[in-house]
């Protein structure tokens, strides 16, 4: 039988979770799988939050029994207990001493399933407070075990009744992540997402220990050209999504930093070989003429900022010999460029200085998406079963 891995990070949940496990394990005996849920308390403290994983330990059948241990990592400390009872079915319970965040979790729990996998199978991300079906959940997990090698997400709707918070929040990331990536995501915040278990190692040194976490995982695949797909699943919220542990600002300012953060080292990159540029330059020129100084200058900069961009921007392992020589052709494009735009600006009357502040930043976004999508672009990654 083919096995099916639902995990689902928590802190502080409520009764919901333990309705998520019931019916997960109610529709245990009608699945052609079996079916492995693995619930990671992340540091929860509430009392109500206790009994709930009280009652998991009970419904393991293990309460009150000494815990197995894990062997400590350097994601946490974690305790766990799991219940082999039922046939096809089988519950585990990790515990973090105390809140690391949902990414921390989720690592957690893929770090517990790359030793217990022993076959390939499916491993599905879900959250504990009531958003996702179980009925979505497993036609994520089938769709993603009998369709096409990817990342399988379990795409809203964002119409009707939506906190205009959680609305305008996924339509702006959205818009974003295409820009950045050149890959549209119509839901990049879903926490449903379902891959084959030959990605948990990968998914295990994805970084980020909150919901940033998530959206590593999206910019990862979208960099190593593994294909996306989403997947229509009904849309819930609860409360006005009272439940969510995600905080507007603060994990907003996480998950944005993280969707800049390459263009925000191309951008260092770049200031870092123009001063090298005019440090060379100025140093030359006291000992050959303008134009060799210039041309010197010029060529040893541009190895510096190549040689920067290929292993700290955009972690590029590919020949040396095909990225340098693209490369050097999009320096030329990029020369081309920039004196087209500044000529065409001043014949419409700028200023040669103003033509250059205009020129400059468009010229930049340029030179960044060739050199992301033509220069330095990451192959496939294989999918190995």
């Amino acid at each position: 039988m083919d096995d099916y891995f639902i995990l689902i990070p928590a802190h502080e949940p409520d009764d919901r979770l333990l309705e998520l496990v019931e019916e997960l394990r109610g529709r245990s005996g009608s699945l052609e799988a079996n079916l492995h849920v693995l619930v990671v308390d992340d540091g929860s403290r509430r009392p109500e939050a206790q009994a709930v994983f009280r009652c998991l330990e009970e419904l393991a059948g293990q309460a009150g029994s000494d815990s197995d241990s894990m062997p400590e990592t350097d994601e946490s400390r974690t305790k766990t207990r799991e219940s082999r009872a039922e046939t096809g079915f089988r519950l585990m319970l990790l515990r973090h001493p105390q809140n690391r965040g949902k990414g921390a979790a989720l690592r957690t729990g893929l770090a517990y399933l790359r030793r217990l996998v022993e076959k390939p199978g499916v491993v599905v991300l879900m959250d504990a407070d009531g958003q996702h079906r179980p009925d979505d959940a497993l036609h994520l997990a089938h769709r993603c075990l009998y369709g096409a090698n990817g990342l399988y997400l379990g795409s809203r709707h964002f119409s009707g009744e939506i906190p205009l918070r959680s609305k305008l929040g996924n339509r702006l990331t959205c818009q974003v992540f295409a820009l950045v990536t050149g890959q549209k995501v119509s839901d990049t915040q879903t926490g449903l997402r379902a891959f084959c278990t030959a990605y948990i190692p990968k998914m295990c040194k994805i970084g980020g220990e909150r919901y940033e976490y998530e959206m590593r995982m999206l910019l990862e695949f979208a960099g190593d050209r593994i294909p996306i797909y989403e997947i229509p699943i009904e849309t819930i919220y609860e409360n006005n999504n009272a439940g969510s542990h995600f905080h507007a600002v603060r994990d907003s300012i996480r998950i944005y930093r993280v969707i800049f953060e390459q263009i925000i080292s191309f951008a260092g990159v770049s200031l870092a070989s123009f001063g090298l540029d005019y440090l060379l330059y100025a140093l030359m020129t006291l000992m050959i003429p303008v134009v060799g100084a210039n041309v010197l200058a010029r060529l040893i900069s541009a190895a510096f900022n190549y040689s920067l961009n290929r292993k700290l921007v955009f972690h590029h392992r590919g020949r040396l010999g095909r990225s340098f020589s693209r490369y050097a052709l999009t320096a030329v494009l990029v020369l081309c460029a920039d004196t087209c735009l500044v000529y065409g600006l001043t014949a419409l009357g700028l200023g040669a200085l103003t033509a250059k502040l205009i020129a400059e930043p468009t010229i930049f976004i340029f030179s960044y998406l060739v050199q992301k999508n033509f220069v330095f672009v990451r192959k496939e990654v294989p999918y190995v079963a």
